[in-house]
């Protein structure tokens, strides 16, 4: 798989020739002088690991830049930096023409993959202030994995005093012409492998909902959780005593922020179907987590999802990371297929838990007297505390009359909770 290419914008202050301009005053008492940027995209590198990234990753089809007075957040200059005709290992360029003053900058890339967008970035009554920018979102359609992706940095409080000199915050004194400027993408990336018979894996069929409708240029949250997502792009397969594993490379979703973040009523859902037969589980940083529960999948964020399709549901292992540490060090480790699954999760009377795992380390059990946290709990006694990998059967016994407690059954990073109620003589 090729290395998707760093990005990040090298803004180099070149030499201006002076000509004759409107004098206004600015912080530092000086004549606003024009100066051109050159703008230009780092190199690609070779391709490290299972999950190094893919070229669209990475891929910058368009700069806008827009500047905005830091005395009354005022639009200064909005230009389009159109980067075509070069070859697909060569550093991406363009120009803008601005000049000197204070400014906070905004960076957007690939506006055309919401055209509306585009039309509104090019109507300068529609960004005449930072405010208003604000208020500017790309639509759900933008998120595709067939369309570069959407992305925005803003950098505020930039003093721009002359040619190839800059003060950019907090502690960043540019004299020698560069300006290293890294983008950040409105997306999620997603990588999908699920693990499931070879009769459900036959007619199987996966999509999203609680997909958000629109990606704010900034962050913040978005009421508009509605849409769906059907994903059809085959996906690879591979099969192994019974089982098929189904794997979807560069699933690319809006952000979805909002808050609380342990909402689950807004997190996207994914689900499996084979026809009538669904199985649905709630993605985010940390799904059904406790404590530390978090539904949201920021901007800019790689998750590689790895799972088990059960009777009633989907059980997955994540690994979250900020796409920045994925793809621009090389950095993702290949999570295993692990599942841990119960029979039921309550009982009664005699009637056995059986444990199902592959984890290599098996199970193991212990008693508590809440359902989220672990209380040592002592009226009751286990036929066994471990076993596995494989299936195994427990059953309990009371140490007096009745009660109500719970059985947390760990393997690796999953868990489970059963519920066990009794009553009678011991």
């Amino acid at each position: 798989m090729k290395k998707a290419r760093n990005i990040f914008f090298l803004i180099a202050w070149l030499f201006g020739t002076l000509v004759a301009c409107t004098v206004h005053v600015v912080e530092y008492d000086e004549p606003e002088e024009p100066v051109t940027i050159t703008v230009e995209s780092g190199d690609s590198r070779a391709p490290v690991g299972t999950h190094a990234g893919d070229d669209i990753d990475s891929r910058i089809e368009s700069i806008r830049v827009l500047g905005y007075k830091v005395s009354n957040y005022a639009l200064a200059f909005n230009e389009l930096v159109a980067i075509t005709g070069l070859p697909a290992d060569a550093p991406l360029q363009g120009t803008v023409d601005v000049l000197t003053g204070s400014y906070h900058f905004v960076f957007i890339a690939n506006e055309a993959s919401d055209s509306q967008l585009a039309a509104k970035l090019a109507n300068p009554d529609e960004v005449s202030t930072l405010p208003k920018l604000r208020e500017l979102s790309f639509g759900a359609a933008a998120f595709d994995s067939q369309k570069p992706i959407p992305m925005v940095t803003l950098i505020e409080n930039v003093k721009v005093i002359g040619d190839h000199t800059l003060q950019v915050p907090p502690d960043q004194n540019i004299e020698g012409g560069v300006w290293q400027v890294q983008m950040e993408r409105l997306a999620v990336r997603m990588d999908l492998s699920l693990e499931m018979s070879d009769a459900f894996a036959a007619g199987a069929a996966l999509s999203f909902t609680n997909v958000p409708d629109k990606v704010f240029l900034f962050q913040k949250e978005n009421t508009g959780i509605t849409g769906s997502r059907s994903i059809t792009a085959v996906p690879s397969t591979s099969t192994t005593n019974g089982f098929t594993t189904l794997t979807w490379k560069r699933i690319i979703l809006p952000e979805s922020w909002f808050t609380p973040i342990n909402s689950d009523a807004k997190g996207v859902v994914v689900s499996l179907a084979n026809g009538s037969d669904s199985k649905q589980a709630k993605l985010g940083i940390a799904p059904d987590n406790d404590p530390g529960t978090d539904y949201t999948m920021p901007r800019n964020y790689y998750f590689d999802i790895t799972g088990h399709v059960q009777e009633s549901k989907l059980d997955f292992e994540l690994n979250v990371m900020n796409w920045k540490q994925a793809l621009d060090e090389d950095y993702i480790n290949d999570s295993p297929v692990y599942y841990l699954t119960l029979n039921r999760t309550s009982i009664t009377g005699v009637a056995p838990v059986e444990i199902t795992t592959n984890h290599p380390d098996g199970w193991t059990a212990r008693v508590s007297s809440s359902a989220t946290t672990y209380i040592p709990y002592s009226n009751i006694t286990l036929s066994a505390y471990s076993g596995g990998p494989g299936t195994d059967s427990i059953t309990f016994t009371p140490l007096i009359q009745g009660g109500t407690c719970f059985i947390h059954i760990t393997a690796g990073n999953l868990t489970a909770v059963v519920l066990v109620s009794f009553s009678g003589s011991v």
